[in-house]
């Protein structure tokens, strides 16, 4: 209803800009009649004008020329304005790199030249380009013209979610175009409802079965001690025991682990208060209780004597965040099939994420725990529609949390038989 109320006030200001008196009037009657609920926005309009205000069509601008490439950079200044600050340089490369590859196949052309025929085209060499295709051996030293002179196998192509983000940024895009006068109308239209809605996040990945848990947590790094460094040894089990995400744990501070004074329950305190520490959604800071197992086998000792910042001062921040460097170890060191080769059986799609969904079937599978508390724990929107941040975290929740959390048990894993970091 606020967006319906805000498009007549911006009809009015264009109808009545020029004419002061005729203006306020408008306006009152909109301040006066914003109690109703009229059913269509026309209604609302003929509340507070005494008529329909008459629609006028965007004016395409064709005096000036106005590259794709100059409306990219427009349209991203635009955006940073309304992005988290901790997040403005990931979504901006995101987003970028989605329509520069518009650009790339539709050529950097005057908007105004812009037509159906060209986002067709965009759309159909779309579905033909693979995934990951500058970092690929195969595809990364080739220009794209090269690329979509090949056969892409099946295998390597986008997947339907990406996709369907690379469609979704592009369209709202050239909508954003057209509303500023620089692109014709309509030109999104042939990108809208191209894919199926994407699966939902908990099945996109496959859980870790207990086989896999066994053979990754009874390795040879966690038996003979193998591991060089902090995170190598904890990160895999604070997700294993919190379904925590990968970033969110390889971000810690020091200070995010203490024991909560009135209730006594160690906790991880997952946040973004500190330079470069980011969460996907503010909605994600939460307080998660830390498992007893994750006490025996020592999580507390290392954080008691760690004299730095961060816990994990082994993991350099890159693009991606802290995160990235260690993936990148996790996948060669367990998915590899000359040590665990964990999640690599045929037709399997398992990487560290599994851990979160491994965590969040067990309590909805095995406890039966509510899907609201689940969402609590893992950083989840509830819906209940209530909040998740920490701030509004009542110690009676925490108490709730720890009941939950210690039920938590992998049979499959012989935790007594792990060798303690040193």
């Amino acid at each position: 209803m606020a967006r319906r109320w805000a498009v007549v006030l911006e009809d009015i200001s264009q109808a009545y800009g020029n004419q002061p008196e005729d203006y306020s009037n408008a306006v009152r009657a909109l301040v006066q009649h914003s109690k109703q609920v009229p059913i269509g926005l026309a209604q609302i309009k003929e509340i507070v004008v005494g008529k329909p205000v008459a629609q006028t069509p965007i004016q395409l601008n064709t005096k000036s020329s106005f590259c794709l490439s100059s409306a990219l950079k427009k349209y991203l200044a635009e955006k940073r304005k309304t992005w988290n600050p901790k997040a403005i340089d990931a979504n901006e490369r995101n987003l970028g790199l989605k329509i520069e590859t518009f650009i790339q196949i539709v050529g950097d052309r005057d908007c105004a030249t812009l037509n159906t025929s060209h986002v067709l085209d965009y759309k159909g060499k779309l579905l033909q380009l693979p995934a990951n295709r500058t970092k690929r051996k195969e595809y990364r030293s080739l220009s794209l013209a090269e690329v979509l002179d090949m056969e892409i196998p099946e295998s390597h192509l986008l997947s339907a979610e990406t996709l369907s983000g690379h469609l979704n940024k592009v369209s709202a895009f050239l909508d954003w175009g057209y509303r500023n006068g620089l692109m014709k109308a309509d030109l999104k239209l042939p990108l809208q409802r191209v894919i199926k809605k994407p699966k939902r996040a908990i099945s996109q990945r496959d859980a870790f079965s207990p086989d896999d848990l066994k053979k990754l947590f009874n390795s040879d790094q966690y038996l003979n001690g193998n591991h060089k460094q902090p995170s190598h040894f904890f990160v895999p089990l604070l997700a294993l025991f919190t379904g925590a995400r990968q970033n969110e744990l390889c971000q810690l501070y020091k200070t995010d682990v203490y024991r909560e004074q009135e209730t006594g329950i160690w906790v991880l305190d997952i946040n973004e208060n500190g330079d470069e520490k980011h969460l996907k959604k503010p909605s994600h800071a939460r307080m998660v209780p830390i498992h007893p197992q994750l006490i025996e086998l020592g999580f507390i000792n290392f954080v008691e004597s760690t004299t730095t910042e961060r816990l994990f001062t082994d993991l350099k921040f890159k693009r991606d965040g802290y995160g990235q460097s260690f993936s990148r170890w996790f996948n060669e060191t367990y998915r590899n099939s000359n040590n665990c080769n964990v999640g690599q059986g045929i037709g399997e799609s398992k990487n560290f994420h599994s851990f979160r969904h491994t965590f969040i079937t067990k309590m909805m599978n095995e406890y039966d725990i509510p899907q609201h508390k689940i969402a609590h724990i893992v950083g989840h929107r509830p819906n209940d529609g209530s909040e998740t941040t920490q701030r509004y975290t009542k110690l009676t929740e925490i108490k709730a949390r720890y009941k939950i959390i210690e039920l938590i048990e992998y049979s499959s894993v012989d935790f007594d038989a792990i060798r303690r970091f040193l």
